[in-house]
């Protein structure tokens, strides 16, 4: 009996790093977040891939900076 008790539990494989587990479970949300929109609403995923293909460059990487910053100051805020 006593030797059930000393005894520990293997943990699962894991991986060696927690940086690496964070950012599986942010691309993991991603990739949820991402589906939303196509699951729920394709037809306006479609009409709005299509108006984004007539925008020009400078527009989608002005509205790419602009989230990737809001990315970042929402991180700042929570950290």
């Amino acid at each position: 009996m006593w030797l059930n008790e000393c005894r520990r539990p293997v943990p699962r494989r894991q991986f060696p790093d927690s940086m690496w587990h964070d950012l599986l479970v942010a691309l993991s949300l991603m990739f949820v977040i991402e589906g939303l929109l196509p699951f729920a609403a394709p037809r306006l995923m479609r009409r709005m891939l299509l108006e984004m293909a007539g925008q020009e460059d400078r527009s989608l990487r002005l509205a790419g900076l602009a989230s990737m910053l809001a990315g970042v100051g929402l991180l700042y805020l929570i950290n």
